[in-house]
């Protein structure tokens, strides 16, 4: 079932913080597991992470709220920014509204 956009907190803008190097994600539906190391990454440094899925990609960080957050683009259209306590339940949220492919 598709998330209801309209029900959704007002947005956590995407810092402008520089991307982790390399092919590092933070998450992937392809095998359904979160990368501790960059989660630990995320935690530690002000960078982002990549959370790519079939039908959306996310742009990923942990705040000064210590949550980590996804924004999520399907077609470079932003669809919501999401929070969760870790990066496990960040993508159970992405993947009850965008899909678990």
């Amino acid at each position: 079932m598709p998330i209801n956009t309209d029900r959704l907190p007002a947005p956590v803008p995407v810092p402008d913080w520089p991307w982790l190097d390399g092919d590092d994600v933070l998450m992937s539906n392809f095998d359904r597991k979160v990368n501790a190391d960059v989660a630990d990454r995320l935690r530690a440094e002000n960078k982002l992470g990549a959370y790519p899925g079939w039908n959306f990609h996310a742009t990923c960080w942990v705040g000064e709220d210590s949550q980590f957050h996804a924004a999520v683009f399907t077609y470079h259209i932003h669809r919501a920014t999401l929070s969760a306590a870790t990066p496990e339940e960040l993508m159970a949220l992405v993947c009850a509204g965008f899909g678990e492919d």
